[in-house]
């Protein structure tokens, strides 16, 4: 589940706050929100409240989690591949 980059004629946008938020999308707002990453290449995304969370979109998976957990993307893909979900990956 990793980013892919932008394709074809697709709006992005980067934005790297200043407090440290990186968000990948159409267009970006940013109130009160520290440490973030967002991936969603064809959303309007907009962080308000947050702080360390790693969020990121696919054409059919969302992954959100925090910073601190982002280590145990290994454990979601060791699910899927018992479910039998390989397409997801």
């Amino acid at each position: 589940m990793s980013p892919a980059p932008p394709r074809g004629n697709e709006h992005h946008a980067e934005k790297n706050h200043n407090n440290r938020n990186v968000i990948h999308g159409i267009a970006s707002f940013a109130l009160d929100a520290e440490g973030n990453f967002v991936h969603a290449p064809k959303k309007f995304v907009a962080a308000v409240g947050v702080k360390n969370l790693v969020v990121v979109e696919t054409d059919d998976a969302l992954l959100i989690t925090t910073r601190e957990n982002s280590q145990d993307v290994a454990k979601i893909v060791k699910h899927l591949d018992e479910k039998k979900l390989e397409k997801l990956l």
